[in-house]
């Protein structure tokens, strides 16, 4: 039985007012006769008019206010000091970094039985709070091959033995069920086109040295030989059936965490494995089908961010294999710096590097603005430390955080809850904490240099970013206890004074 308790109170930051109460903060109530209030865009202000966004833990959700830049001489101005906690930081457009990819969620089996459980209007309400101009527009979907933990069985794409040539190959009910129906409706729901990209779990059982879905092994044989290419050939047979759907690939990951030898579908590789893969077998079969590296992005690793230097060193050092990936993909399961970022970055600056898992593994906390600020600084970081985009895990969970065929319940930024009547489901502050990046920050928008003047008594991060429609975004992440007085400069506008509220994000949005 999924179902919970929670106290329902009135927050008027809240759409419709009605929240649920958890942990330290509160989710917001959605229901078809009161669905939440639309997540507003941005609009273009007068030069020296800031809108600022803020959401916290004491009760903004994305509450606007507008504030000015002054008109003074920023060469003649001093540092802000009212304070000892003081964010004293200036923009320089002219000096930008990486481009911004986007943002996005996964499309998971879980997901569409949670999407079809709740019924069409409510699902199709939560697919617009994700990806529609009224919503956190997303522009970027990643598709288990297959199935993951997060599907209500265990399963391949061919789970029949010994079937080499791959006669019985096929989309499963989960893929024509649960993930391709609510793709399709996202694509027409969408404000950018989605950049949608496969990760596989496992190849099938008897393709694999323990004979098992499950508990790690590696393909049969030496890299290169009858199975690796038998592999190859699965990523075609996967990307050819999705595009009789009308469903194209951006691109794929070669192995959902190949470190990871788990109770649920799970295959390992080394660094010269994957390498010799690209090389002898997946490379060249991608390419042979029309799925060349000028159609097809192909990425590495995607796995925790800790062991990328390692895996980056050995992949693109090598020619052949470098000119079949694109990137690297990174999860964010690690208590290590993301400045472990830069030195692959630095050494492989045409290799882009994506973040493209992440949640809350150990169950659902309702309201908790902990998980919020896990999340935006996360973002925040990856985004200083050259990632070009973000991608969250499931989009939809139940009140359990599954469905899960093994147990390994998690959080979402979403949560329904079918167990209520009329169903009703949650915008859990994860929600808002991804909506302060991917409203903001539209796909082609690039990151500029933010330079400290003055940090003080304060772990309070910030970036700054420049939109394609001229705009500049600057986003505030203060975990702290203490408020923080803030100042902005920009080189070519002036200066901003204000305050970051403890356990806050703010995003400041401000044109030419």
């Amino acid at each position: 039985n999924n179902t919970k308790t929670y106290t329902i109170i009135l927050q008027p930051d809240c759409p419709n007012h009605h929240t649920v109460v958890g942990h330290d903060s509160f989710a917001c109530v959605c229901t078809e006769q009161q669905p939440c209030a639309p997540v507003e865009s941005p609009k273009r202000t007068a030069a020296g008019i800031v809108t600022k966004w803020e959401s916290g833990r004491d009760g903004a959700r994305l509450r606007k206010q507008t504030l000015h830049f002054d008109k003074l001489d920023i060469h003649e101005l001093e540092t802000c000091a009212g304070s000892d906690n003081q964010l004293h930081f200036r923009v320089n457009r002219d000096v930008r970094y990486q481009e911004i990819f986007g943002f996005g969620g996964a499309f998971t089996d879980a997901s569409g039985i949670n999407l079809e459980k709740i019924g069409p209007k409510l699902s199709d309400q939560i697919l617009r709070d994700y990806f529609s101009s009224d919503g956190l527009e997303y522009n970027v979907g990643r598709i288990p091959i297959g199935g993951s933990d997060f599907s209500a069985r265990g399963y391949s794409l061919d789970d029949t033995p010994e079937d080499k040539t791959l006669k019985h190959f096929n989309l499963t009910h989960e893929d024509i069920d649960y993930k391709i129906p609510y793709i399709q409706k996202a694509k027409q729901l969408a404000t950018h086109e989605i950049r949608l990209f496969g990760s596989p779990w496992s190849a099938p059982a008897w393709m694999k040295t323990n004979n098992n879905l499950v508990n790690g092994g590696s393909l049969k044989g030496p890299v290169g030989s009858e199975y690796w290419q038998i592999w190859a050939k699965y990523f075609i047979k996967y990307l050819n059936a999705y595009k009789a759907h009308n469903i194209s690939h951006w691109g794929i990951t070669v192995q959902n965490e190949p470190y990871a030898n788990t109770r649920w579908n799970s295959m390992l590789w080394t660094p010269e494995s994957m390498r010799d893969f690209l090389i002898k077998n997946l490379g060249p079969e991608l390419e042979r089908n029309g799925y060349g590296p000028d159609k097809l992005k192909v990425m590495i690793w995607d796995h925790n961010f800790d062991k990328v230097e390692e895996w980056v060193h050995t992949i693109f050092a090598d020619k052949t294999a470098s000119k079949y990936a694109a990137g690297t993909a990174i999860h964010w399961y690690s208590h290590l710096p993301q400045t472990m970022l830069d030195k692959p970055y630095v050494e492989h600056p045409d290799k882009f590097i994506l973040a493209t898992e992440a949640c809350i593994d150990n169950g659902i906390k309702m309201g908790s603005w902990n998980n919020a600020e896990q999340y935006a600084q996360d973002i925040l970081q990856d985004l200083i430390h050259h990632t070009i985009g973000w991608v969250d895990w499931n989009l939809v969970l139940d009140t359990q955080g599954g469905p899960n065929w093994v147990q390994n319940f998690v959080d979402a930024p979403i949560i329904v809850d079918y167990g209520k009547q009329p169903h009703v489901y949650y915008r859990q502050p994860q929600y808002y904490a991804l909506a302060h990046f991917s409203k903001f920050l539209p796909p082609g928008s690039v990151r500029v240099d933010t330079n400290i003047v003055d940090q003080r008594n304060t772990s309070a991060m910030v970036g700054a970013f420049r939109t394609p429609n001229k705009s500049t975004v600057v986003i505030v992440v203060n975990n702290d206890n203490n408020d923080v007085e803030l100042t902005i400069e920009d080189t070519k506008t002036g200066r901003l004074a204000t305050k970051v509220a403890a356990k806050t994000i703010q995003t400041y949005v401000y044109y030419d």
